[in-house]
This record gives C-alpha cells, sequence and structure tokens, in this order.
C-alpha cells in the first residue's frame, strides 16, 4: 500500500484552494487516515497521524479549547 504525505494529499483537486498558514515543516509527513468529525469529544477519536477534517464546531461547544483540538 502506497503512503501519502500531507503535501501529496493537498495536491489532489479537492483540496486546490487550501493554503497553509501554519506547520509547514510537517508537510511531508506520512498519512495514516482521515477522520471527519463535528463531535465536541472528537479529540478522543484521534490517534495522530490523520487528517481531521472539521468546521471545528466542537471547539466552540465542547469541553476542549481551540488550541486542545490543533495541537
Amino acid at each position: 500500500m502506497k503512503t501519502l504525505t500531507v503535501a501529496e494529499i493537498l495536491k489532489l483537486d479537492i483540496f486546490k484552494q487550501v493554503s497553509i498558514c501554519a506547520g509547514a515543516s510537517g508537510l511531508f509527513r506520512t498519512v495514516t487516515g482521515i477522520t471527519t468529525a463535528e463531535d465536541p469529544d472528537l479529540i478522543q477519536w484521534l490517534n495522530g497521524g490523520e487528517i481531521l477534517l472539521t468546521s471545528l464546531y466542537g471547539a466552540s461547544t465542547g469541553p476542549y479549547s481551540l488550541k486542545e483540538y490543533v495541537d
């Protein structure tokens, strides 16, 4: 199975309007999966290494701060 990096995934057409505002040093990290979530407790479902697709709704309504979600 071929692994993909963040940079390779961002080259996909669906992400063509995405821009990196921080963390450019992580563009060559390997992605282990993709998680979509809006749950206020979504942090408990993350393993690390995945791309998280979210509106961060949980950061405004849940028990964690925006910084904790981003970290």
